[in-house]
């Protein structure tokens, strides 16, 4: 398991949030763009399982930083895309 970082009682996946804290920070509008998206994506995808702790964080991650409308649609289409195809397997 990685590194954990806690915030108000419940833990989450500290490198997570490290990519997107430098993602929006010092560039563009201070939200998440479609490249932001796709590098989270790449960082949850990359280990083959969407563990319960990424599932917390990336809803942290949804709720607490500002996204653009395409960044979150993209995302939320292509993250149920990549869980659908995992419970096939």
């Amino acid at each position: 398991m990685g590194e954990i970082r806690e915030i108000d009682g419940t833990r989450y996946d500290a490198a997570l949030l490290k990519t997107a804290e430098k993602l929006v920070s010092g560039r563009g509008d201070g939200r998440l763009s479609r490249e932001d998206a796709e590098a989270i994506l790449a960082q949850i995808t990359d280990g083959g399982v969407y563990t319960q702790l990424e599932k917390d964080t990336i809803a942290f991650i949804l709720e607490e930083f500002e996204w653009t409308e395409a960044a979150a649609d993209w995302f939320g289409t292509e993250l149920g895309r990549w869980r659908a195809d995992q419970t096939r397997h």
